[in-house]
């Protein structure tokens, strides 16, 4: 029994000391476990605003990346057109040119037949007036070659306008788009 009592008398020195009771340890234990949740709540949040910044930074670091293919895929359809822009504006040299020569050997060609007409040649048994005909017709064949050409050549110099036009544009839209993702 004198065990007993100086059990009794220790748990009686013990809860007299100030002892927590079982309900206040439980309680400073919820505390804590309360704040830690905050912290990690609070964590949790500033770790899912990083993330949100990065998802932005990255769709707009492909919207960057998609205007760069426009960009180059409008570079790669101009070249084509440059080239028969190119090869147009040679055909209209060339073309021009040999109007000039018809031109010219038409202006010949109607002097020799009027020397003949003075001499009392029939130009028509010379073969000049023949002559003459076939030149004017091959002319006139030149001359709708270059209306032609020169058409063509006024479509490919539209077509790329538009094409340089819309290049600027996306161009701008990118430069705008690289200064969103260099301001955060």
């Amino acid at each position: 029994m004198k065990r007993r009592a100086v059990l009794i008398i220790l748990g009686i020195v013990v809860l007299a000391s100030g002892s927590p009771s079982v309900a206040e340890v439980e309680a400073e234990n919820a505390a804590v476990e309360a704040s830690t949740l905050f912290e990690v709540v609070a964590e949790l949040d500033h770790s899912l605003n990083e993330i949100a910044q990065l998802l932005e930074r990255l769709v707009k670091n492909q919207h960057a990346e998609i205007l760069l293919r426009r960009i180059d895929l409008g570079v790669r359809r101009l070249a084509p057109l440059e080239d028969e822009l190119r090869r147009a504006e040679r055909r209209v040299i060339d073309s021009k040119s040999d109007i000039h020569r018809f031109e010219t050997m038409i202006a010949d060609v109607e002097d020799a037949i009027s020397e003949e007409v003075l001499e009392g040649v029939d130009p028509a048994e010379s073969g000049n007036r023949r002559m003459k005909e076939e030149v004017e017709r091959e002319l006139r064949v030149r001359i709708e070659e270059l209306e032609s050409l020169e058409r063509r050549a006024q479509d490919l110099e539209i077509d790329l306008a538009d094409g340089r036009r819309e290049i600027e544009v996306l161009d701008d839209v990118l430069k705008n788009a690289l200064e969103s993702v260099t301001d955060r």
